[in-house]
């Protein structure tokens, strides 16, 4: 295995969907009868979560896994942590795991807070004299001290989250996995479990992390793996691994498509140009701070005048949901005569009062008083916020709109 803490070697994992492959006699009687009457028998279906994955993990690397949802992210974590075996390929650790993957994992709820950390500390292997030097650690980080002898059924999914990874980062793992499930914390709790994981870093321990926030991943991690319907797309260094994930951002196939009708004025798909982000030098810019006035230009070509023409600015997260919408229906004389044919750019200098993560800007154009509007799946690009701010409001599109031709038909 060389020196490698972790290789995952050609890995797939096939799950089968419906039925439990155990059948009762009721079952095989209904099969039997669908049968004799020549209806089909429907063939049991399968989802491929992981396919033909490889990469391997040196000792103290931090390594992201990023990508949208239903990548594998989480099944690869779990194939790591044990929890499932995979269908095809091998996975190899050296070291002792601790991971925070889904809430509850590795919990007996039945137990309290105190008797779940002891029962976590022997199924890692350590005696009770170990997990004793390090409970009172764990107790404080967790800030969890009137609630252990609770039982964890009566624990919330922050509790669940607080006790997980104070018990995760505190016994002494070699390898530590994380998962999203950290963001059902509170602000300041993220912030601790963000500055320990970045203390176990420097102590030489190694982290693979799952987020949709790329501005954490980008903070803590070394090199980066994106997985895209099960599949390595990318692997390489964190600028490389989020600059692919932005691409598929942009290109619409991580996130649902935005809503697309024709309005007629308007030049075909392959004529929409691009949507960037700039910043005050005018260069383009992946990651922004909260807050900080940035230029957003849109570009596309008319194939005729318009009058009046809207504009309309979507901002999404990762995921697709809607976070903010600004319609604009001014009249711009620019557009009016002079321009058929030719490349329009649009600048707006806004900012984002937004939390860290990932996040989609889309525009669209719209004549008044139709109910048409274009959105094209290229119409958008990807950004981060690479910093939490204390709360999240609204784009600010306060700022001057710029609009001018820039170039001659293609």
């Amino acid at each position: 295995m060389s020196d490698a803490v972790l290789e995952f070697r050609d890995v797939s994992k096939v799950y089968r969907l419906g039925r439990s492959p155990v059948r009762s006699l009721r079952d095989e009687i209904g099969k039997l009868a669908k049968r004799l009457t020549g209806r089909p028998v429907p063939k049991p279906q399968q989802l491929t979560a992981v396919e033909d994955v490889s990469f391997t993990v040196r000792p103290g690397e931090a390594v992201g896994l990023v990508g949208p949802n239903g990548a594998g992210k989480t099944t690869t974590l779990r194939l790591i942590a044990g929890i499932t075996l995979p269908t095809t390929g091998s996975v190899v650790t050296n070291g002792r795991l601790g991971a925070l993957i889904e809430l509850g994992a590795g919990f007996h709820l039945e137990l309290t807070g105190k008797e779940n950390i002891f029962l976590n500390g022997a199924i890692l292997g350590l005696s009770r004299d170990e997990i004793r030097d390090r409970f009172d650690d764990i107790v404080a980080f967790s800030e969890m001290e009137g609630f252990l002898d609770t039982p964890l059924k009566r624990y919330s999914s922050g509790m669940l989250v607080r006790l997980g990874f104070s018990i995760a980062s505190h016994l002494d793992p070699d390898i530590l996995l994380v998962d999203e499930v950290l963001a059902v914390g509170d602000f300041p709790f993220r912030q601790k479990c963000l500055q320990k994981m970045s203390d176990l870093r420097r102590e030489g321990k190694t982290l693979v992390f799952v987020s949709h926030n790329l501005g954490h991943v980008a903070r803590l991690c070394d090199r980066a793996v994106l997985l895209h319907k099960g599949r390595v797309e990318t692997e390489g260094s964190v600028t490389e691994a989020l600059d692919a994930y932005q691409q598929l951002i942009a290109e619409g196939r991580a996130v649902p498509r935005m809503r697309k009708t024709e309005v007629a004025k308007l030049a075909s798909d392959d004529d929409l140009m691009d949507v960037r982000i700039l910043d005050a030098g005018g260069e383009p810019v992946r990651v922004v701070r909260p807050e900080e006035p940035v230029d957003l230009v849109v570009r596309f070509r008319l194939d005729e005048p318009v009058h009046e023409p809207g504009f309309v600015i979507r901002v999404m997260d990762s995921r697709g949901v809607m976070l903010f919408e600004e319609n604009s229906s001014v009249t711009r004389p620019e557009l009016s005569a002079g321009v058929s044919g030719k490349t329009i750019e649009v600048k707006y200098r806004c900012s984002f009062k937004l939390l860290a993560g990932s996040y989609l800007v889309g525009a669209g154009l719209f004549l008044p008083g139709e109910n048409r509007m274009t959105h094209y799946r290229d119409a958008a690009t990807g950004f981060v916020i690479d910093s939490e701010a204390p709360g999240w409001g609204p784009v600010d599109l306060a700022g001057d709109l710029s609009i001018r031709a820039v170039g001659g038909s293609r």
